[in-house]
């Protein structure tokens, strides 16, 4: 008879460890989405304008052609922040309309848990003309609070781990240029990069076109390395310098540690080993300055729109690597 008890007693035990083990999966689905295997993106849909959008100050995404129509998502967790993240749209028709009517732009943060499938939309910022519409629909623009990224993939306002500010809207002087931007609270797991953590980079805009062309051929001198590692097909002279970006990327996408180190190397070695491809060698004069918002991260870029690394067969297209600097006790680290 105790026998049979001290069975029943452990039988009951076990089925209520099973039991509270189902129990803390769901929770952990429902409520610890943001602090798992998380993974960002950004969906951009517009038309209608030229317009730019940012994460956390730094560009990822310009439209210069009004007529094309965008739908596409970016994954952005190299640009996210751990705690709280920044979102703006800016642009105009460069015709002196700050919202040409009938253009459009939205932006929608997807938060997607790799580890469960769950999936999460939280429409952030939709212009449409010179408006900005706030719904209390889930299916439009969230309004300013906190949400809770619940079970089946639902998004519910009220007390939660995730939280919307305000819209802010900004025109330049020339009123022919809008900003519309939203800080997200999003605590996440992903680490702090370190970008986010290197000494804010001199004022471009204010200097002097003297200082401007002697802070130019400084990063230049950065840059050239690589061209000339490139220039004698020695891959493995250069590998070193992206590192920190390498690293990064790593644990941003989830890949094995060395993974983006081996798909840089075959990017670059493809274009080497292929005689139709061949490098561009700049100069100093060649190039001009491209800072990012955040104060933290500069690019040499040939004009607006191009990266100056870059390879280019006999039909002109153009086969090129951005290259994304930040600086640290004086010296210029590759960090995008």
């Amino acid at each position: 008879m105790r026998i049979f008890k001290l069975k029943s007693f452990f039988r009951g035990i076990l089925f209520s460890l099973i039991a509270l083990i189902s129990l803390q999966n769901v929770w952990g689905e429902d409520m610890n989405v943001l602090q798992g295997n998380v993974r960002f993106k950004l969906n951009i849909q517009g038309h209608g304008l030229k317009y730019f959008v940012s994460v956390n100050d730094v560009v990822v995404f310009k439209q210069y052609d009004g007529n094309t129509q965008d739908s596409l998502d970016l994954p952005i967790n190299h640009w996210m922040h751990p705690e709280q993240s920044l979102f703006k749209v800016w642009g105009g028709d460069s015709k002196g309309n700050k919202f040409p009517a009938g253009a459009s732009v939205k932006l929608t943060l997807i938060v997607e848990d790799r580890d469960s499938g769950a999936s999460y939309q939280l429409s952030i910022l939709e212009l449409n003309g010179n408006e900005v519409y706030e719904r209390k629909e889930l299916d439009g623009i969230l309004k300013s609070g906190r949400y809770h990224l619940a079970s089946n993939n639902k998004v519910e306002f009220g007390k939660g781990e995730v939280e919307l500010k305000p819209i802010i809207k900004r025109e330049y002087k020339n009123k022919d240029t809008f900003i519309y931007s939203r800080q997200i609270s999003v605590p996440n797991q992903l680490p702090l990069w370190a970008f986010f953590k290197s000494v804010p980079l001199p004022d471009y805009r204010s200097m002097t076109t003297e200082e401007l062309i002697e802070s130019r051929n400084e990063l230049f001198l950065a840059y050239k390395v690589i061209q000339d590692g490139l220039e004698n097909e020695d891959v493995d002279s250069i590998m070193p310098l992206f590192a920190e970006r390498n690293k990064e990327l790593d644990i941003a996408f989830g890949y094995p540690s060395g993974e983006m180190e081996r798909l840089l190397r075959e990017y670059i070695n493809k274009a080497i080993d292929d005689p139709n491809w061949k490098l561009i060698n700049r100069t100093a004069n060649d190039v001009g300055i491209s800072f990012e918002q955040n104060n933290k991260i500069v690019s040499l870029v040939r004009s607006e729109r191009a990266n100056i690394l870059g390879f280019v067969n006999q039909s002109g297209l153009y086969y090129s690597l951005t290259i994304m600097f930040r600086r640290e006790n004086g010296k210029w680290i590759i960090t995008r």
